[in-house]
């Protein structure tokens, strides 16, 4: 077992501390840990030299995306030589060694099997986030099983269209055969379209519940709701894998989609007290729709 993880952070003061205690639990399972900072202050990174002493830290000088980040430390996983299979995950993911240990055997049990992932739990409980998902027409992540209970009564295993960016174990073949990740994405729906591409490529994405991770969400001081760049990222990408992978009557249908939807999500937004983040929503739709890929300075100088 030969498992080089990789984890992005950026500027991640609130959660650094945990970040090590996760890591603590699932350590042994490594071959390698590769940190890929994402242009933070010189204190932070002096802090993650610190505090994973033994890690290789990939220091990158500016942010550009988590997308090119992850890149950034796949590539360095795949020319080690000391690797089999790379682990993506977010540092607010808790996975202890042994669950990593049952994602690696699945992994390698069938020759078919390019990426695995565990069900996915919410912070501290027994409740689904996300059990494997679906890809919708308009390319969404269809989640299954959310915010059920796990039972005896969920499939052990299953083969999915996508699975959760947050956490995943793939072949290192994976990204020979699949490619890397799409750096114009920056941020957001990263799983749609590495499913989209790992289908074409004759590749199968596991997930099971033999293996069990917590997404802890750990959100930044006095942050309530997530920032509004946010929506930009996933209302524009969605329209650009649209006419990525299937062309301009795909792209028009799902930003159609995304403007009939925006009065509903503004109500939504007004009474979470984040009004501001419609313009974002329907700026992220017009650039996917006239295809502007350049990210614009209130996204690249904001909380990413």
């Amino acid at each position: 077992m030969k498992i080089a993880a990789v984890t992005v952070t950026c500027n991640d003061d609130h959660n650094v501390n945990q970040c090590v205690s996760f890591y603590e639990q699932y350590k042994s399972a490594l071959s390698m840990h590769i940190i890929v900072d994402n242009g933070s202050d010189r204190a932070f990174v002096g802090r993650l030299e610190q505090l994973f002493p033994t890690s290789v830290i990939i220091k990158r000088t500016e942010n550009r995306g988590t997308t090119a980040a992850y890149n950034d430390g796949i590539r360095h996983a795949l020319t080690s030589g000391l690797a089999d299979s790379i682990m993506l995950i977010s540092s607010d993911v808790k996975i202890t060694a042994k669950d990593i240990g049952t994602l690696h055997e699945l992994l390698f049990s069938d020759g078919r099997y390019g990426i695995v992932a565990p069900i996915l739990l919410r912070r501290d409980s027994c409740e689904i986030e996300l059990y494997g998902a679906g890809i919708t027409k308009d390319l969404r992540m269809d989640k299954e099983n959310v915010g059920e209970v796990v039972t005896a009564s969920l499939p052990l295993s299953k083969e999915v269209a996508a699975v959760p960016g947050g956490i995943s174990l793939a072949k290192c073949e994976y990204y020979q055969q699949v490619g890397l990740q799409d750096e114009r994405l920056f941020m957001y729906s990263d799983e749609v379209d590495m499913g989209i591409r790992m289908a074409r490529a004759g590749l199968k994405a596991v997930v099971t519940r033999n293996a069990v991770a917590w997404h802890q969400h750990i959100l930044r001081k006095n942050a309530t709701w997530r920032g509004g760049y946010t929506e930009f990222l996933m209302r524009r990408n969605r329209i650009y894998l649209a006419y990525k992978h299937f062309g301009c009557l795909r792209g028009l249908y799902v930003f159609l989609r995304q403007i009939i939807r925006a009065p509903r999500v503004g109500v939504s937004f007004y009474r979470n007290g984040a009004s501001g983040h419609l313009a974002y929503y329907v700026l992220g739709c017009m650039c996917g729709l006239f295809r502007i890929h350049r990210m614009p300075a209130m996204i690249l100088e904001g909380r990413t």
